[in-house]
């Protein structure tokens, strides 16, 4: 019964998830910004199921999944439309922390075009450091304690085909137009009601 319920309640999360995020995947069009919602949801949930394992064996920090604090380290946190917590925190963690080793964690530089073009197509440097209250330095020691984890599960996904042309999967850029669109009340939303009778048919 419990695992009924509890797989009941992450469908209704899933279906409600779907139906209100939005991933870029070719940037030339906006016509597939929602056709991939359902595999991009899917991995972004097996990426936080298995996060909330390792958080239960304190290798992930308490207080990036803790609202006050969250609210303290972000600007515009759950404000009207908000997407800065997955953009910020998430996929920093996902891709900056957890699919870079401990000695290596750095923000991607805000410096000359040059230099920028350089790390041009790495996704394991932090991004976003507008988006935080805090220094980059305090940011990376926020995530010091989390793991190098060398499994696939959190590599970025955001390709490049034989063509040259750059497909955001994962949406993990500094660029507004090539971000996923993951709003801040997916995670930290007061229980609600929503209307999912075409997903379940009742």
């Amino acid at each position: 019964e419990l695992n009924k319920r509890f797989y009941r309640e992450l469908s209704s999360w899933y279906f409600w998830a779907i139906n209100s995020v939005s991933f870029p995947n070719d940037v030339s069009t906006t016509r597939d910004d929602t056709v991939f919602n359902s595999e991009n949801v899917i991995r972004m949930l097996t990426r936080l199921i298995f996060i909330w394992f390792i958080k239960e064996k304190n290798l992930i920090p308490e207080a990036i999944f803790d609202e006050k604090e969250v609210a303290g380290l972000l600007k515009g946190f759950k404000g009207k439309k908000s997407t800065v917590y997955y953009r910020a925190i998430l996929q920093n963690l996902f891709f900056a922390t957890l699919n870079q080793k401990r000695d290596e964690r750095k923000f991607a530089s805000e410096k000359s075009f040059l230099e920028q073009k350089k790390q041009y197509g790495i996704k394991t440097l932090f991004r976003h450091a507008e988006d935080f209250n805090i220094g980059q330095k305090d940011v990376i020691k926020l995530f010091d304690s989390v793991p190098f984890l060398n499994g696939g599960l959190f590599d970025c996904l955001d390709t490049t085909d034989k063509d040259g042309k750059v497909f955001y999967h994962d949406g993990f850029s500094r660029n507004p137009k090539r971000q996923a669109q993951v709003p801040d009340e997916l995670f930290f939303s007061e229980e609600k009601y929503i209307e999912l009778s075409e997903f379940y048919g009742d």
